[in-house]
């Protein structure tokens, strides 16, 4: 099983060593950071796949602070923590690329959950970009929306595969994940397969 690498940013101190041992004993790595300055430290040196992020910090805002990790690090997934529930900053970190929005205390039951989650956002983003990288470029004489067609399949497929398997997907088949043509015969299967296939 892989290693994942959480970043807990919160000045609070006792907060953040109690949410590092409870975060350490699900089989993370953990990290520490009390303020924005100590985090981009790390996120600079550690491959950090979740950072949860207290919204007030010494020297920054976490709602803004978000914006910066997704630019620098769109990978990253972002859970953010408040003493204070505020729905303007929910939304705004919402729009800023968080994963989620929760309250210290009262939400302390959903962290772990959350967490899972969020690793399994990371290890699809990764899935879809590896694939990505290894996809070749189409040919030239594609028209646009036979391009289009091709991505969005690749994007379905690779998502298919991720959470239910290759061999079950091999089993049920890829012929619903043409967008606009249904294939109609084995010729049109193959003429549709030909067009997407990777």
């Amino acid at each position: 099983m892989q290693n994942y690498t959480i970043l807990i940013i919160d000045d609070e101190e006792k907060l953040r060593k109690l949410l590092s041992r409870l975060i350490k004993l699900e089989g993370f790595n953990v990290h520490e950071a009390e303020d924005i300055k100590t985090a981009k430290k790390v996120l600079e040196k550690e491959n950090i796949d979740v950072v949860l992020c207290d919204v007030k910090l010494p020297d920054g805002n976490g709602v803004a602070f978000v914006s910066s990790v997704k630019t620098n690090y769109p990978l990253v997934e972002i859970i953010l923590l408040t003493a204070f529930g505020n729905i303007t900053d929910g939304v705004q970190a919402m729009k800023n690329g968080a994963f989620d929005y929760i309250i210290k205390g009262d939400d302390n039951d959903k962290i772990i959950p959350l967490l899972n989650k969020a690793i399994e956002k990371v290890n699809l983003q990764n899935v879809m970009g590896m694939s990505a990288l290894n996809t070749p470029d189409p040919p030239r004489d594609m028209s646009a929306s036979a391009i289009e067609r091709q991505n969005n399949y690749i994007k379905a497929r690779n998502y298919l595969e991720f959470v239910l398997g290759q061999s079950l997907l091999k089993n049920i088949g890829t012929d619903f994940l043409y967008n606009d043509e249904t294939p109609r015969s084995e010729e049109h299967t193959s003429e549709l397969q030909s067009r997407v296939d990777i």
